[in-house]
């Protein structure tokens, strides 16, 4: 007894958590072979609503959510929880809305399952697939990135330091790679769904249980920050970390990244009825402002009970450290088992997608005569080379979560024209216009990110300046270069599509 109620009781709930998602792997597995591309990189487009909609919202909510939004908003205040916001509901959603059931629909009709797919087939090249498919690939490696250092800082906190940065990180990297490798999207979608729920409990729970218990509630917490440090809960917030212009110049590349991750994009094909993918923006503006809700309350309390954190471990992990603090580790160890759900269930999203995009956008080009089963097997083994791509990173290059993912949308929406473009079915647009947009927006976003402080130039940030570049290009190039243009036939058969 005295073992459950120390480290023991925390380490007991994450092993029952770890047996779940391994279960679930081996049943998808088991009870739905993974012979063909479509079964395993999209469930055979047979997904119900209530799976369709939990393995979005799992997908979407990762390691920023439960340790890096929580940890940015402890160190920014009310700033973080507006551009966060405003990042998801004003232009995610918004994007969704468009372009959501635009995308199922011409998934059904023409046989696409990945971004590249439809680029490729759009604008009648299978060069613009490769190099637009290559930039998708590579804007998931920082992302995968974080969820697995965001993975690491919690095990080695809720477990006491019994499992080392080094030794979570690879045990829990396994097990993903487990029943991702085995199981294919089921096992994916699965496990989202449990995951989906314990995070909602957890995160939300977590928030109160932390508050209460650190600074006396909610209300208490704000009350208190009111006296002390006020301007946590104005804006432009502390240092001037949000004037206005900067908000916004960020929301809006970041934003519109989330959607264009191959992950994201895949799960807009799996939904049975198209009438599921319509309530998807929906389901993002009633649940995450609960969600954030949760994170800005956490930051806020480690703002009363701890002020002063500067590193990085230290905010990104301020949750479940006032849980260990407060409360027997057996609690800790259920809201950390909600974290991991976070996490795990955006990586093996991520890795998955990854395999599935090398799969059809390079060996099924290259090698064309292959058997359904070789194309599995392929994705297989890409779900395997990627992962350790992203463990090495987070093993030797460590930073803070939130500015990882960060990066990784705003490189991500470097393919928003080049999509638009093909799913409106605009004519104008040329292939070679879709890809000098993405390529000399991503030159953009490197020269600023990795040169100026703080990513940003003329106190703006430089996602927008690289999409700015970007749609200039994309213009300019296609209005010169009219010999590239998509088919007609191919432009009056998306037309025919619908939305």
């Amino acid at each position: 007894m005295d073992w459950l109620l120390g480290s023991g009781g925390s380490i007991l709930v994450l092993v029952l958590y770890f047996t779940a998602t391994m279960f679930i792997g081996l049943v998808a597995w088991r009870y739905f072979p993974q012979s063909d591309p479509e079964g395993y990189i999209l469930g055979g487009r047979g997904m119900g609503w209530f799976v369709a909609a939990f393995t979005l919202m799992a997908t979407q909510y990762s390691a920023l959510t439960f340790l890096g939004f929580p940890g940015t908003m402890y160190r920014t205040g009310l700033g973080g929880y507006v551009a966060i916001m405003g990042m998801y509901v004003g232009v995610s959603a918004l994007y969704w809305m468009l372009f959501a059931a635009r995308t199922w629909k011409l998934g059904r009709a023409f046989g696409h399952m990945t971004p590249a797919e439809t680029f490729a087939h759009f604008y009648g090249q299978k060069w613009v697939g490769y190099v637009l498919a290559a930039m998708l690939i590579a804007t998931l490696i920082p992302y995968i990135q974080a969820q697995i250092m965001g993975i690491s800082y919690l095990l080695q906190v809720a477990t006491g330091d019994l499992l080392s940065f080094q030794l979570g990180t690879t045990l829990v990297y396994s097990l993903m790679i487990f029943y991702v490798f085995m199981g294919g999207l089921r096992a994916v979608a699965w496990t989202d769904t449990m995951q989906g729920l314990l995070l909602l409990g957890g995160v939300g729970v977590g928030a109160l249980l932390v508050s209460y218990a650190a600074a006396g509630g909610p209300v208490a917490t704000f009350t208190k920050l009111l006296e002390s440090q006020p301007e946590l809960l104005t804006l432009p917030g502390p240092g001037n970390a949000w004037p206005w212009a900067y908000l916004l110049s960020w929301v809006i590349p970041v934003g519109l990244g989330w959607p264009m991750q191959p992950q994201m994009w895949l799960k807009m094909h799996i939904p049975r009825s198209v009438t599921y993918i319509r309530l998807w923006p929906l389901w993002v503006t009633i649940s995450f402002p609960v969600v954030m809700g949760a994170a800005f309350l956490t930051g806020m309390t480690g703002q009363v009970v701890q002020p002063g954190l500067t590193e990085r471990e230290a905010t990104d992990t301020v949750m479940i450290t006032l849980l260990l603090e407060y409360f027997p580790p057996i609690v800790g160890g259920l809201v950390a088992a909600a974290g991991l759900a976070a996490m795990m269930s955006t990586v093996s999203s991520q890795i998955h997608s990854v395999g599935a995009s090398v799969a059809r956008d390079f060996l099924a080009q290259l090698f064309p005569d292959q058997e359904p089963r070789q194309q599995v097997w392929f994705a297989r083994l890409a779900v395997i080379v990627v992962g350790f791509v992203g463990l090495y990173l987070s093993l030797t290059q460590p930073a803070l979560l939130t500015t990882l993912g960060v990066f990784s949308a705003a490189w991500a929406a470097q393919a928003v024209p080049a999509a638009v473009g093909a799913l409106a079915g605009w004519r104008w647009p040329t292939s070679w216009g879709a890809v000098a947009g993405p390529a000399g927006g991503t030159l953009v976003l490197f020269w600023i990110g990795l040169g100026f402080p703080q990513q940003q130039w003329q106190g703006l940030y430089a996602g927008l300046w690289a999409l700015l570049v970007n749609l200039i290009l994309f213009v300019s190039v296609s209005l010169l270069t009219p010999g590239s243009r998509p088919a007609r036939d191919t432009v009056d058969a998306y037309r025919r599509v619908g939305w």
